[in-house]
């Protein structure tokens, strides 16, 4: 229940104060600063949202962009087909330029010797076999390696 003699007490205490003139004109000026800070806050609020909304715009296009270069690049297995590809024909290209010297040169004693990796990840070792010496001539002990045969 309310204490209306409390009641009563508080609102001429406030009599007393709003009597003053000072008083009212502080409490307007307290008045006053709090809708400014209100509405600064409420400035910056909404800048602090339009940011985000610009960042999440960013993100959001960013994201689509790197799922369409993703669609255009390459696989590791699409990868190596094309690595292997261009290396057979950069291979055929060298091997039939080294036979062609090798032409030319074997007038003049020199013998040309090409060596393939043992490696089976590097793409030309044993790539379709015509292009190496079979047996013990085909294979370089102190390399480890197979010997191109430009004669073929």
């Amino acid at each position: 229940m309310i204490d209306v003699e409390k009641l009563i007490s508080y609102s001429d205490d406030l009599v007393e104060v709003l009597k003053d003139k000072r008083d009212i004109n502080n409490l307007a000026q307290c008045f006053q600063h709090f809708n400014d800070l209100r509405s600064h806050c409420d400035a910056d609020s909404n800048e602090v949202h339009r940011l985000l909304r610009e960042y999440e715009e960013k993100i959001e296009a960013c994201k689509k962009k790197t799922e369409q270069a993703n669609l255009e690049v390459a696989d590791g297995a699409e990868m190596e087909s094309i690595c292997r590809r261009n290396t057979k024909k950069s291979l055929k290209k060298n091997v039939d330029l080294k036979r062609s010297l090798a032409k030319r040169r074997k007038n003049l004693g020199f013998q040309i010797l090409s060596h393939a990796s043992n490696n089976v990840l590097d793409g030309l070792n044993m790539s379709d076999g015509h292009y190496f010496y079979t047996g013990l001539r085909g294979h370089h002990s102190v390399w480890d390696s197979h010997l191109f045969n430009y004669g073929s």
